[in-house]
């Protein structure tokens, strides 16, 4: 079962009273009913293609609808993160196409969506079983949809598309505090993901000792920091020396604030 999630320009993306940039400046701007600004091309869900066609239960997943059998039934897919063994080549356009079979034309409502970028989904189970319970063994994008007059040709895109362009684009302004001195300006910050090991922090400001290993928050020193703001000493201990000992480790850190004065 193919399930593909193209943008729709016929429907809106709402984003409520006040637009990200605040009242549109040029004349044209769109304002959608009840006074709520967004944009066309909101995603839109399409369980497109199977190998057999059907119609679901009332209690499947789509309830009550038919899906058509245009998806050939010798599929060839295969996926992998980079081709071959070198990882900063450059991704390729495409790297091969799902085609759907459509001598009729039933499929030409296609063409009116936006498919550079659309998630495509390849699920499959046993015949005759719930589509609920297929599983999914591929995830693709798309690139564009090829049509001619017997088909239409869904092309993909590759998975390192994503990786031609920098991952973020927050930069050092070099004007003091968390935005680095003069010298980091225009540096682009470190950006931190999963667990880390031995990363070696940027120096921001060296009267104050400010420190930066990335410019997201850490769940391990949030929560450390949200201890010590409820002084509750045994989650503090257990963060700071680890599972070992944590009581004996609390009680001491609880006599030390207890001695200077809670300060």
């Amino acid at each position: 079962m193919l399930i593909v999630e193209p943008a729709d320009p016929a429907t809106a993306v709402e984003l409520g009273p006040y637009g990200p940039l605040g009242t549109p400046v040029w004349p044209e701007a769109p304002e959608p009913g009840g006074g709520e600004w967004g944009w066309n091309g909101a995603r839109t869900t399409i369980y497109l293609a199977m190998t057999t066609p059907r119609s679901t239960a009332n209690d499947d997943t789509p309830a009550a609808q038919f899906i058509d059998g245009v998806l050939p039934a010798s599929a060839n897919f295969g996926s992998a993160l980079f081709d071959g063994v070198d990882p900063m080549s450059r991704s390729r356009p495409t790297v091969g196409e799902i085609v759907l079979i459509d001598p009729d034309g039933e499929l030409d409502y296609l063409l009116a969506y936006v498919w550079d970028g659309a998630p495509l989904t390849v699920k499959r189970g046993v015949r005759g079983a719930a589509l609920s319970t297929f599983e999914t063994v591929a995830r693709f994008t798309a690139k564009a949809l090829i049509h001619d007059l017997d088909e239409k040709r869904i092309a993909l895109r590759d998975l390192g598309w994503p990786l031609q362009g920098p991952l973020h684009s927050d930069y050092y302004t070099g004007a003091g505090g968390l935005e680095g001195d003069d010298s980091l300006k225009g540096v682009w910050k470190p950006w931190a993901l999963g667990y880390n090991f031995n990363a070696e922090p940027r120096l921001l400001n060296s009267q104050y000792q400010i420190f930066q290993w990335s410019l997201t928050s850490s769940s391990a020193v949030s929560a450390f920091k949200h201890a010590l703001r409820r002084r509750d000493w045994h989650a503090f201990a257990g963060r700071y020396n680890g599972p070992g000992q944590v009581d004996h480790y609390a009680g001491r850190i609880a006599q030390a604030y207890a001695r200077h004065g809670g300060q």
